[in-house]
């Protein structure tokens, strides 16, 4: 007798259960196999893997070396800077008020309430070596480090200091104590710049003269229309920029400039970085990448960047977004370190579009692989003052955050290797 209707539906479904079990876990069985295989593709594309080999950068020393700046409700400017004289010496600058002082209108070596202090820090403990002192301006002050030793800028007064600040040469120069100057120094630090900003026949324009940083002899000289105020310069090349168009130009020949790019076609949230890394070459931070550019016509690109900025989704403050543009190239122009911003675009009710940095980093290149090798966070973000430094031969990395300054230790190597300043 066959079984009845009751065990024969029993069975059938049974039996289906049994086939969509056997189907679930072929499915299961899949989508873990894709799982795994999406999971390796995606590590390779996140960015943290794209930043791992900032995973092995250390930190050698931080303190607060920076005195506590007094400032105006109008504001100073930058006050304070780091700049390393070799591979194993940093140089940290700022300006202090001090309110016992009296300012002077002849010149503010005589007597001023504001102070230029800069510290010989050795790069490695952070211990401090020496230490010197100077009346400035309540702006205008600058310390930068050259093949000949540091220059040192107090207003209208610029004098080249030997290495432990005891001793000084005058520039070749007959400066004003009253006027108004900017410095430059090149790459490889074995040439000065200096522009003078005055009027002369019913216009505002520079006289710049170059000097030789070891000698001090005058190479090249100049008046600029219009003025330049800072350069981006090699030992006998600048960069230049005008009418949205990138160049490189000779000292030689300061009005003849070769185009390396012909038109900036957009506007960032992030102003363009970098700047002059060979005679013949330029770094530059775009909206979407970084890009470095040749005087061949070539242009390679160095890897993504966001300087457009993204949406505003926090509360209604807004760090002030101050910058460090210039690019610091160390190891013979084979490194280079760049800040990168993480930019927020702010729009307030019934108010104008306003730029927040919501994150900061410094990222180091190396030009022979034209890539990204290091990545460092400034954290947190500086609230006044900030500055960062590259040793000569890229092995440290120096940061000013407010009254802090950091040393960090990369693990870069390569046969490029030298002492030279800068």
């Amino acid at each position: 007798m066959g079984p009845s209707r009751r065990e024969h539906l029993v069975e059938r479904g049974h039996t289906t259960v049994i086939t969509v079990w056997s189907s679930l876990r072929r499915i299961v069985t899949f989508a873990k196999v894709v799982g795994v295989v999406c999971s390796i593709c995606f590590v390779g594309l996140t960015p943290a893997a794209q930043e791992a080999p900032g995973a092995s950068v250390s930190l050698l020393w931080s303190q607060d070396l920076v005195p506590a700046l007094r400032r105006t409700k109008s504001g100073m400017g930058r006050l304070s800077g780091v700049t390393f004289l070799d591979d194993t010496r940093l140089i940290a600058y700022a300006v202090d008020q001090d309110l016992s002082q009296l300012s002077s209108r002849i010149s503010p070596e005589v007597s001023s309430s504001f102070r230029l202090h800069a510290w010989v820090v050795d790069a490695t403990s952070g211990k401090v070596e020496a230490h010197r002192e100077w009346g400035t301006r309540r702006q205008d002050s600058d310390v930068e480090a050259t093949a000949g030793g540091l220059l040192v800028k107090t207003g209208g007064i610029v004098r080249l200091y030997s290495p432990d600040l005891a001793q000084a040469r005058e520039l070749p120069l007959e400066l004003d104590p009253n006027g108004l100057y900017f410095t430059s120094v090149s790459i490889t630090g074995r040439s000065i710049a200096v522009s003078h900003y005055f009027q002369a026949a019913q216009r505002w324009i520079s006289h710049v003269d170059v000097l030789d940083a070891n000698t001090l002899r005058i190479r090249y000289s100049w008046n600029q229309y219009p003025p330049v105020f800072g350069f981006s310069m090699a030992d006998e090349t600048f960069q230049t920029i005008s009418l949205r168009r990138v160049g490189i130009a000779a000292f030689e020949h300061p009005g003849r400039s070769k185009l390396l790019l012909d038109e900036i076609k957009e506007r960032c949230a992030a102003d363009p970085g970098g700047g002059m890394v060979s005679e013949q070459s330029i770094l530059r931070r775009e909206c979407n990448e970084v890009v470095l550019l040749d005087a061949g016509g070539s242009s390679y690109s160095l890897g993504p960047f966001n300087g457009r900025g993204s949406r505003w989704a926090g509360g209604n403050n807004c760090t002030p977004f101050g910058t460090y543009y210039r690019a610091a190239v160390a190891s013979k122009g084979r490194f280079v370190a760049l800040e990168l911003p993480d930019l927020k675009i702010k729009k307030p009710l019934l108010a104008e579009w306003s730029t927040c940095v919501s994150g900061l980093a410094i990222a180091v290149y190396d030009l022979a692989l034209k890539k990204r090798v290091i990545t460092v966070k400034v954290d947190p973000l500086p609230m006044n003052d900030y500055h960062f430094a590259l040793s000569p031969d890229a092995s440290k990395l120096a940061i000013l955050n407010d009254r802090n300054v950091s040393v960090y230790s990369l693990p870069i190597h390569t046969a490029a290797e030298g002492n030279g300043v800068r």
